[in-house]
């Protein structure tokens, strides 16, 4: 009888222990919540679209013969009257023009390093930081074929590289080197070669020493009138055109988009954009948007004396629109409860330690998986916002 009593005992104190810990487990994944830190973001929709770029231009044209040699670089800013090529009755002379040109250049850069020698002693960490970034400019340049800026930068990079010795002390000055030049320099000048002709431009502008054919095939003063996206078709290149003047720095760049982008494009005075001619995103004004058939043209401009810019006469676009910025958080991270006075709140949970607290936000965008709520309110960076739990308003206080 007392083996039975005792086994019973046994029986019970298990079965309680049992429950104890199923109480223990439940509880424990009760009060168990889901959270991420608010973090910074900005969110974006974006939109690409091929575009056309128009600008003022006129066509240099020359009845000179012979070897020409251009005078003024791709992007070069210059007067009316300037001249831009001249004739030669010898090739020679051409590669010695490049070289004094390289040379001349070479010399003022180099008097200036000297100039301010004394400015560079205790800079070498600037001066590494430019040469990385100069190096990293070049990579970007060949990953977005802008070949055509990698010489600029190759000179930076040198003139950068220079000033490292100074620094390092390999060198106290460049003065024997801009000697050897400056003679070389006389040598080159001395060779010559009988000048048959000149070309000068007709405008004040921006000079390019090529053409491709459409520079009078859009009407530049009509471009806002626009309802139609231009051709580019194979234009006929004049065969006496050498090169041409951009009258301005300003660009236009046409496209066509749908009509609910359209509609979006025409309530903006500027939106941001994104080309392959630059590294960043740029402000650009919207000019007009035009109906066309089921969408819309949209004209935009930009002020830019990038050479590339000046030269691009087709090019994506990448529209950026309703970008905002403000604290990230989780989309079911977002709740709505009445306060003590019934008034109902938009806002999150954040835990505090062991603690839940509510925190009211201003939502500035609310996606399927992300809200973005304004930042500055009751919510901070890096807040531990719930996501989910059991019976939170309960354990708000």
């Amino acid at each position: 009888m007392k083996f039975i009593k005792k086994r019973w005992i046994i029986i019970l104190a298990i079965l309680l222990v049992f429950l104890l810990l199923l109480y223990f487990i439940a509880s424990y994944f009760s009060d168990q919540i889901t959270w991420q830190y608010a973090e910074r973001y900005t969110y974006f929709d974006t939109a690409k679209f091929n575009a056309v770029v128009i600008r003022d231009e006129q066509v240099i044209t020359s009845q000179n013969t012979g070897n020409r040699y251009y005078c003024c670089y791709n992007g070069e800013k210059i007067a009316k009257g300037k001249a831009v090529a001249e004739y030669y009755s010898s090739a020679d002379i051409l590669i010695n023009k490049r070289r004094i040109s390289e040379i001349t250049n070479k010399i003022s850069y180099l008097k200036k390093i000297d100039e301010q020698n004394s400015f560079y002693k205790a800079d070498e960490g600037s001066n590494s930081l430019q040469i990385k970034n100069t190096i990293y400019d070049m990579v970007n340049c060949i990953d977005n074929n802008l070949l055509s800026n990698l010489p600029e930068s190759n000179n930076k990079l040198e003139r950068l590289m220079n000033i490292r010795t100074l620094i390092r002390n390999e060198r106290t000055d460049f003065k024997s080197v801009i000697s050897n030049y400056e003679s070389q320099l006389d040598s080159l000048k001395s060779s010559s070669s009988e000048l048959t002709g000149e070309d000068y431009a007709p405008e004040s502008g921006y000079f390019l020493n090529y053409t491709d054919g459409f520079e009078t095939k859009f009407d530049f003063s009509k471009v806002y009138e626009m309802s139609k996206m231009p051709s580019l078709e194979k234009a006929e290149k004049n065969d006496k055109a050498i090169g041409k003047i951009v009258k301005g720095a300003k660009s236009y760049i046409v496209f066509e988009v749908d009509a609910e982008l359209g509609k979006s494009l025409s309530n903006k005075s500027t939106v941001k954009v994104k080309l392959p001619t630059f590294a960043e995103k740029l402000v650009v004004s919207v000019d007009a948007v035009n109906k066309s058939g089921n969408g819309y043209i949209v004209v935009l401009s930009t002020m830019s004396e990038n050479v590339m810019m000046l030269s691009t006469r087709s090019t994506d676009i990448n529209i950026y629109m309703n970008e905002c910025s403000g604290l990230k958080i989780d989309s079911k991270a977002l709740r709505t409860i009445k306060n003590s006075d019934g008034k109902v709140e938009t806002g999150v949970y954040i835990q505090v330690g062991k603690q839940i607290k509510f925190r009211e936000v201003e939502v500035e965008y609310s996606g399927k998986d992300i809200v973005i709520v304004k930042e500055g309110g009751e919510l901070k960076v890096r807040d531990e916002v719930v996501i989910g739990g059991n019976d939170l308003a309960a354990k708000s206080n």
